[in-house]
């Protein structure tokens, strides 16, 4: 007779439990796909680079494959693009490496930034989320996260809907590029793509004078980026960006 009122008892116990664990997954599957809805803006800007890149891949003389490749292993346009174009020249691996890891160094600050949020999360998950951190993903979740209205799981959720988003269309559309590059006409006339990509994501973080005067300093650097050597110049642009946005910050109203 006991066990049947403790079972009796649980009920609500369990129940309660059960609803919990359905809000939750009702609320991250939300989050998720408001991370999606999020960075489908910012995908269509960046999909001219990728065409950019799979025709950089289909005109240089390595596997195209092994090029195309570089969209998922190194996620970052720039890098990818530069590693092709020096690949393709003949030059010394370790000089490859060494431009690579130098133009994707910014992803360090912003995994950075973004530890924050993801401080109870398991070593390993983080490790898998930091993967996919490019700058308009760390631009739609800090933007995002700032709210404060997601909790744990929904911040998680809404940071792998946004990178689901990204990483489809990227990867998708470099591919496409590379088969039929062949058919696509004056393939140049992309060749500014990198840019305004830039440019469009800086538009996206304006939010007080400072910002405003490193999205300008930040977006003319850019737009003259191509004739610095390597597709350094929106590393540049980056760089000189946030060093203009600090010293207006810091100048007294």
């Amino acid at each position: 007779m006991s066990t049947i009122e403790a079972t009796v008892d649980a009920g609500p116990v369990v129940t309660e439990a059960a609803e919990r664990r359905t809000a939750t997954r009702t609320g991250s599957r939300g989050a998720a796909l408001a991370g999606a809805r999020d960075m489908l803006p910012l995908l269509l800007g960046i999909l001219p680079f990728a065409v950019v890149i799979g025709v950089t891949v289909h005109r240089a003389a390595i596997d195209h494959l092994a090029g195309w490749a570089g969209s998922l292993l190194l996620f970052g346009g720039i890098a990818q693009l530069t590693a092709v174009e020096l690949l393709d020249k003949g030059v010394a691996p370790l000089v490859i490496v060494g431009t690579v890891v130098l133009i994707n160094s910014r992803f360090v600050l912003y995994s950075a930034a973004l530890a924050e949020w993801f401080r109870h999360e398991p070593r390993r998950r983080r490790l898998w989320l930091a993967f996919p951190l490019v700058d308009q993903l760390y631009v739609v979740c800090t933007e995002r996260f700032a709210a404060g209205d997601l909790d744990r799981a929904q911040r998680r959720a809404y940071y792998v809907g946004g990178a689901m988003v990204l990483a489809v269309g990227w990867v998708t559309t470099q591919g496409i590029a590379t088969l039929f590059a062949a058919s696509i006409p004056s393939p140049e006339l992309l060749q500014i793509a990198a840019p305004l990509a830039f440019v469009g994501l800086l538009a996206a973080t304006v939010k007080d004078r400072a910002a405003l005067v490193a999205a300008l300093v930040a977006g003319a650097a850019a737009l003259a980026g191509p004739v610095i050597p390597s597709h350094l110049g929106l590393l540049a642009a980056i760089v000189l960006g946030v060093l203009v946005g600090g010293l207006v910050d810091r100048r007294p109203s």
